[in-house]
């Protein structure tokens, strides 16, 4: 899929395929994602947006499937009830038991 550079300082490159409805955006930090299911008015948003990572973080970050690097994370539940990457990056530190509490303090399990 071809990306278009963007002017913003979250977002590198934003790529749409209209056949599949995937976005593509690829961020500044180096991570590339694919949303599933995004429709072309979604797109067309995103890219007449006055900031494209405002736009981003409110309209579609958590409202459509999301794919990185060959591994899928469902994130179509509502922002509020779901835990998406960083409530699994959380859960992982946990089992290798590295989740502190306040103050730098060991929680116990």
């Amino acid at each position: 899929m071809e990306r278009i550079l963007v002017a913003s300082s979250d977002i590198e490159t934003v790529g749409y395929d209209a056949r599949s409805q995937t976005l593509e955006i690829a961020f500044h930090s180096g991570g590339v994602y694919q949303y599933s299911g995004v429709p072309a008015s979604i797109y067309q948003g995103l890219m007449s947006a006055s900031s494209h990572g405002q736009y981003f973080h409110a309209v579609i970050k958590g409202c459509a499937p999301l794919f990185r690097a060959g591994v899928s994370y469902s994130l179509g539940a509502p922002a509020s009830s779901r835990q998406g990457i960083k409530g699994e990056r959380l859960a992982a530190r946990r089992q290798r038991g590295g989740d502190r509490g306040p103050a730098g303090s060991r929680r116990s399990q």
